[in-house]
């Protein structure tokens, strides 16, 4: 009986080790502080590029509820976090229709996981920590600007 617990938490941390190592931060506690998440981004600004890859967003059960079609450009701003500190974060604009779909997922999506997945294979996997409905949002929680630039450039699909 111990042993098969001692094989299930190697198996559990492998596997956690493996999604840290793909960019995916969603496993383990979603209150540990270094998960990504989902949050409206306020601000207007839209530099960004449009994603040209096969960009799909799914829930836990693999339905598609996003697609490229939805998203108007992808960039790299700043923002302030919950505690006041400056991080790097992914914004996201949709288009109308988008917008429209993306606030109905983010309601019933809320401490849920939405994989961004890119030609296949998923680049991320943030918590959705509000229902979102202005069109815009932020992946948060990257570790600095690189991994900010680096998760745009993949889901741009570049």
């Amino acid at each position: 009986m111990k042993n098969n617990r001692l094989k299930r938490i190697r198996g559990t941390a492998v596997i956690c080790m493996l999604l840290m190592a793909s960019a995916l931060t969603a496993c383990g506690n979603k209150n540990n502080g270094t998960e990504q998440r989902y949050r409206e981004k306020e601000s207007a600004v839209d530099t960004g590029k449009r994603p040209s890859g096969n960009l799909e967003m799914k829930d836990a059960d693999g339905n598609v509820l996003i697609t490229i079609d939805d998203i108007q450009s992808v960039d790299v701003n700043t923002s302030q976090n919950d505690v006041g500190k400056t991080e790097y974060v992914v914004s996201i604009r949709f288009t109308d229709d988008g917008r429209q779909k993306f606030a109905e997922v983010t309601e019933k999506l809320v401490d849920q996981i939405l994989y961004i997945y890119v030609d296949g294979k998923v680049v991320s996997a943030p918590v959705i920590k509000t229902p979102i409905s202005g069109g815009k949002a932020e992946i948060a929680g990257l570790e600095d600007e690189n991994e900010a630039r680096d998760l745009a450039t993949k889901i741009q699909g570049e």
